[in-house]
């Protein structure tokens, strides 16, 4: 029976990363196998980790950090779990600009290229990707808006510790 060399090999599940204790194991684990691990499974994991109801966003800022989806991807194209989308803030810890960062910090808002990536799937490039601080159970963190090109929201994601 002839292989084909160039074929990729099976697809992993997430069994190995949920065993590790600690958020930097999991962010190093996610360098190395991310891109082995079956789409499906890791799609699902990412919506199931970051997705949260717009009911549950208390204190909203008035300031938002707004990118078009196309602008963003051209950013992030041709990553993985090799960077994170990462922020600059102002005092008021509004987003002032995004970058890319080299890790996973659980210190800081971050987010994941395949979480990104998993959450544009039904978006047009000319759809919006919305960053902006608001209160989850009482704790200040970065919510993810998408908006279609008339603003109307289609989904709620927040920057949990996990490095999804």
């Amino acid at each position: 029976m002839k292989t084909n060399k160039l074929s990729k090999p099976p697809c992993i599940g997430l069994e190995d990363y949920y065993q590790l204790t600690t958020v930097k194991d999991k962010a190093d684990w996610l360098v190395e196998n991310g891109e082995n691990v079956c789409e499906n499974i890791l799609k699902e994991e990412i919506i199931n980790t970051h997705s949260i109801n717009s009911a549950d966003i208390d204190n909203p800022h008035p300031l938002c950090y707004t990118i078009e989806w196309g602008t963003l991807q051209e950013v992030i194209e041709g990553n993985f779990y090799n960077v994170y989308l990462g922020f600059d803030f102002d005092s008021n810890l509004d987003v002032e600009d995004i970058k890319l960062i080299p890790e996973f910090m659980d210190t800081t808002p971050c987010y994941s290229i395949p979480f990104l990536q998993t959450i544009a799937n039904e978006l047009a490039v000319d759809d919006f990707v919305e960053f902006r601080r608001a209160e989850l159970d009482k704790v200040s963190v970065l919510v993810v808006i998408t908006k279609d090109k008339n603003g109307t929201a289609l989904g709620y994601y927040d920057a949990s510790s996990s490095p999804l």
